[in-house]
């Protein structure tokens, strides 16, 4: 009824007042069928149908029960949105509102398609360790959320930063590495995983001056796999 064309504007505030209860109490394979029929308004052209399916959604927090291939497509407009948002001119005012944004297609379990594991965790990471310049208090709570539910997979890509040029040059600012190394404090007793325990360990016994430089060491390349 919500995306029927032409829906009345009254029918629409009726099903926003029950829907967040409904949607409480509704199987996960009934939340996973709404999330279809969105892809399948978004595939068939059906825009102000597919308008309506996102109004919806966002109204209940279901966006995280889109298709692995939706969920992705829509999660990297997000992420490169915030990026955008972080490197540009006034950052710090325009991140949070692309903050919110991203985190409601993350689930409480902080599942995350693998197609954009990579720039979601170095977009995250880099906005919550800021540009040398500060760091955006508005969006602050939108990071924290987000990175405490990373799980195995993205506490490695967190280990993997340092070998990017971008992030490894960022870390080169004092006030970055300062915050890299607080958030690596919090993070490192949350892994499992020998390897990353170990490259955690390395970088936290690593020097200021050697940790913009990590990524190109032979070792720590060869101890997460990386040639």
């Amino acid at each position: 009824m919500y995306t029927t064309k032409d829906a009345a504007v009254q029918i629409k505030s009726n099903i926003k007042l029950v829907a967040g209860s409904a949607w409480t109490v509704a199987p996960d394979e009934v939340k996973y069928e709404c999330g279809f029929k969105y892809a399948t308004f978004a595939s068939n052209g059906e825009v102000d149908r597919k308008e309506a399916a996102n109004e919806f959604l966002s109204v209940v927090g279901g966006l995280p029960f889109l298709p692995n291939d939706t969920l992705a497509l829509e999660m990297a407009d997000k992420i490169d949105s915030l990026f955008a948002a972080h490197a540009g001119f006034n950052n710090f005012h325009n991140e949070p509102a692309h903050a919110r944004a991203l985190d409601a297609y993350v689930s409480s379990a902080g599942t995350v398609p693998d197609a954009v594991r990579k720039s979601y965790v170095k977009t995250l990471v880099m906005a919550r360790i800021g540009n040398g310049h500060g760091v955006s208090d508005m969006a602050v709570p939108y990071y924290e959320r987000l990175i405490t539910k990373f799980g195995e997979a993205e506490l490695r890509e967190v280990a993997l930063l340092l070998t990017d040029r971008e992030f490894s040059s960022r870390v080169g600012l004092r006030s970055c590495l300062s915050n890299f190394r607080a958030l690596l404090g919090r993070l490192a007793p949350r892994t499992t995983n020998q390897v990353t325990q170990q490259a955690f360990a390395q970088i936290q016994g690593a020097t200021d001056a050697q940790i913009p430089n990590l990524g190109k060491d032979s070792a720590y390349k060869r101890l997460l796999g990386v040639r």
